[in-house]
């Protein structure tokens, strides 16, 4: 085993593909408009933590299955933010009174949408747009903002004005009923009045707003409904339906488009006889089971730019398991492993793992590295139980150590 090092931040072109015993394609999906968001990416400040570390270990392991995987024909921008990703926040950035950043990047938001319902053009603030029920008075809507946009509190009372409601109190609006939204619980409410809408303007009696909200690693998501009374009651389970299916192409959901496109970039690998890989999947390059298992996983993911950030995607995982983000002096002294002939980042974080969307896990562990190339970031992450995951860190390790580019 090599022995762990600092990073040093400089990224190259990797090394050489190593021989390969077998080669083929990654088909990737190909997405429609109404499976790709652009995103706004506002960023904010990082908080301070402890560093993450890691034991060495001397035991030699035999890895086989080596293969050559074809790159993604997708073309990314050289800057692609965190939350341009993953919807998340960088640790880096401007602050809020600042205006938003121009878009910088498609990537894939999926959903389901419900039987009657017709998809609208998305804008600026609209990420999903739909007409109800094929009435032109009803609409819902997807919106993603950055930092709290003013916190739960205001935005509830901001719609109850909407409908000419009065405010309610910060322990009404705690008491407020949850509903999922990106697997998460989200508060919801649930009101009827006269619309004025946003400029005060409207007047709209018998009205109902029927609505999600949720703020979470610096993101607040938004979906509401607005429209007549009768029509709002009859596709209340429909719009639960859409709020359940939202989620992005890392979650374990299956994605609605499944067409395939060829791949581009040569990405050379040999995986542990005990891997099992699983289907393809969208913003990865290749994805295994340990064993074949149904909670433990690791991917490789390569995107354009930085892909995020070093900070951007340490912290992005720390906030997935629950733990305090770090400084950039801290992530400075983070371990690391020798990748593509090259320093990468490597940690290791435990905790209760709650991704953006997907199922949660109790007691998870993650392991994962971040590899700068030039123009391009290379991710490698494993998350599943702590028993189950601490069994594979040689073979993650050597996993990591035997990728190549040419």
């Amino acid at each position: 085993m090599s022995p762990m090092h600092r990073l040093s931040h400089e990224p190259d072109r990797g090394s050489g593909a190593s021989d390969s015993s077998a080669a083929r394609s990654i088909a990737r999906p190909s997405w429609s408009s109404a499976w790709v968001v652009r995103w706004v990416s506002l960023l904010s400040p990082c908080i301070l933590c402890m560093a993450v570390t890691c034991d060495e270990q001397d035991e030699t392991i035999a890895i086989e299955d080596s293969r050559l995987f074809a790159e993604s024909q997708r073309a990314f921008p050289p800057a692609v933010s965190d939350a341009d990703r993953f919807g998340l926040v960088s640790p880096h950035g401007p602050s809020m009174g600042e205006e938003a950043t121009a878009d910088l990047s498609q990537i894939p938001l999926l959903w389901t949408t419900p039987a009657g319902w017709s998809e609208q053009s998305k804008t600026s603030m609209r990420l999903a747009n739909f007409e109800v029920a094929g009435d032109p008075e009803t609409e819902c809507y997807l919106s993603i903002l950055p930092g709290a946009a003013g916190g739960l509190e205001a935005n509830v009372n901001r719609w109850r004005e909407q409908m000419s409601l009065p405010p309610l109190s910060s322990a009404e609006v705690d008491q407020l009923p949850r509903k999922k939204l990106f697997g998460r619980d989200a508060a919801f409410v649930d009101l009827e009045g006269t619309f004025v809408g946003m400029s005060g303007t409207e007047n709209k009696t018998g009205f109902r707003l029927a609505g999600l909200l949720i703020e979470r690693e610096g993101v607040s998501m938004f979906l509401r409904m607005t429209g007549p009374a009768a029509v709002v009651a009859a596709e209340l389970s429909h719009f639960e339906e859409l709020a359940q299916s939202f989620r992005l192409p890392d979650s374990e959901s299956p994605a609605a488009d499944t067409s395939k496109q060829p791949s581009t970039t040569p990405l050379g690998l040999q995986a542990p006889p005990h891997w099992v890989e699983k289907p393809e999947r969208p913003m990865r390059e290749v994805t295994f089971a340990p064993n074949g298992g149904l909670k433990t996983e690791v991917y490789v993911s390569i995107l354009g730019g930085d892909g995020g950030g070093l900070a951007g995607n340490i912290n992005r995982w720390r906030g997935q398991m629950g733990q305090k983000l770090l400084s950039d002096a801290e992530i400075a002294e983070l371990p690391s492993i020798e990748v593509m002939g090259r320093a990468g980042v490597y940690v290791e974080i435990k905790g209760d793992f709650t991704p953006m969307s997907g199922e949660s896990g109790k007691d998870f562990m993650m392991l994962g590295v971040v590899r700068l190339l030039e123009g391009r970031c290379l991710f490698v992450k494993m998350t599943g139980p702590v028993d189950e995951v601490t069994n594979e860190i040689e073979h993650f390790r050597k996993f990591c150590q035997s990728l190549s580019l040419p």
